[in-house]
């Protein structure tokens, strides 16, 4: 069972102008401190959600007006059967009057083995009304949340991984994931992507971006984290109406990468963009 509690900070902020441009700076501590924050921005407020680096059961909602000063705050405590919560960064999205999040959380003494997908919304004012679902998959050991878009008014896609063991000795591998729900959370369709490489090789896939194209089309890129140093970025597509794969392509890099971008072009085209530890590399989507 969770419990809601109120907590209350101080704030510190200053404006500068620079030309006629006002920008706000802001700065807020609190007594325990956040991780993997997590950003949405509202008509009059912005809206962050984050975990707790030394307490693994409390997850924090924060409700700052453009002034820069804290108008309300909400504290999930969990019981003592989550081992931990793993924030999604970019799951965080305030859509028609209600702020939508998905996170992450591991069951006790799963370490990181075993999770679900927590899909929750919430009243933008933090009251205490709270609705939520767990999403898991049939023969997956683990799902997690990376990244979320809402595609229409009333459905929205999350894309992470799917984890599972494999090979005789049950390897950790991730699937590529991609979701689709509606907004009182009915699974749509689901979909996972294998990556290439050998069985032997732990993880996989991890989707961070979502795009949906103007061809009927969805596009995920992310990057694949694989032991020692993740050296593989991808970049997929699938069916917008079915969730089906259509394909699934992995660009490697000397020196590791860091991520891997989608982003739509003024001539109708999409480029990815690989952002690895020297250099940047775009690749062309025609």
């Amino acid at each position: 069972m969770k419990i809601l509690i109120r907590l209350c900070f101080v704030l510190f902020f200053g404006t500068q102008l620079y030309g006629q441009n006002s920008y706000l700076n802001e700065r807020y501590k609190r007594n325990v401190n956040s991780i993997n924050p997590s950003l949405a921005l509202g008509d009059s407020c912005y809206y962050l959600a984050s975990d707790k680096h030394n307490n693994s059961k409390l997850y924090h909602y924060t409700k700052i007006n453009h002034q820069g000063l804290i108008v309300d705050s909400l504290n999930f405590i969990f019981n003592d059967t989550l081992t931990g919560i793993e924030n999604c960064k970019g799951c965080l999205q305030v859509h028609k009057g209600v702020l939508y999040n998905m996170y992450t959380n591991f069951p006790n003494n799963s370490g990181n083995d075993t999770a679900a997908i927590v899909l929750s919304k919430i009243h933008l004012n933090l009251k205490d009304t709270v609705e939520s679902k767990v999403f898991t998959i049939e023969g997956y050991k683990a799902v997690a949340a990376e990244s979320s878009f809402f595609d229409s008014d009333t459905t929205f896609l999350i894309t992470g991984y799917a984890a599972r063991y494999v090979g005789a000795n049950l390897n950790y591998k991730y699937d590529l994931l991609l979701a689709k729900f509606d907004t009182s959370f009915n699974l749509i369709w689901a979909t996972t992507v294998s990556e290439n490489t050998p069985i032997n090789v732990g993880f996989g896939p991890i989707g961070a971006n979502i795009i949906v194209d103007d061809y009927g089309g969805i596009l995920v890129s992310g990057n694949p984290y694989v032991e020692p140093l993740p050296k593989i970025g991808f970049a997929a597509r699938f069916d917008a109406k079915t969730g089906d794969s259509l394909w699934y392509k992995e660009f490697k890099g000397d020196y590791g990468i860091g991520g891997m971008y989608t982003a739509k072009r003024d001539d109708g085209n999409y480029q990815f963009i690989q952002n690895q530890i020297d250099q940047t590399d775009i690749f062309y989507l025609n």
